[in-house]
C-alpha cells in the first residue's frame, strides 16, 4: 500500500469545511493554536456501530474496528494497547505548536 502525504501543511481558514473521501487515510485534526478547533463529522448511516462478527480471512479483516470503520494503529498508541491492528510502522511522530 502507498500512503499519500500533502506536500505542505496549509492552514484552513476559520469557517471553512473540508471533505475527506472515504478512501482517504485520516484520523483527527491537529490543533495549531491556542484557540483550539471544532470539528463535525458526517458519516453514512450505520457507521461506527458495533463491530460485525466476521471470519478473519486476511490482514484487512483485522483492521475492522466497527461497522464501516477500519483502524490501523502505531505500536506505541493507546489504540494498539486496546487491541487495534498494528499497521503503522516507523517513528511515531508528534508535533509541537506549528508556526504559521
Amino acid at each position: 500500500m502507498r500512503w499519500h502525504v500533502w506536500e505542505s501543511i496549509r492552514p484552513i481558514p476559520a469557517g471553512c469545511g473540508v471533505e475527506l473521501f472515504a478512501t482517504t487515510l485520516h484520523y483527527a485534526p491537529m490543533n495549531v493554536g491556542d484557540a483550539g478547533y471544532r470539528v463535525a463529522c458526517v458519516l453514512p448511516r450505520g457507521t461506527n456501530y458495533g463491530k460485525p462478527s466476521i471470519a478473519v480471512l486476511n490482514d484487512e479483516d483485522n483492521m475492522c474496528a466497527g461497522s464501516n470503520k477500519w483502524l490501523m494503529a502505531h505500536k506505541d498508541s493507546s489504540e494498539a494497547n486496546n487491541g487495534s491492528y498494528i499497521g503503522l510502522i516507523g517513528e511515531n511522530i508528534t508535533f509541537d505548536m506549528l508556526e504559521i
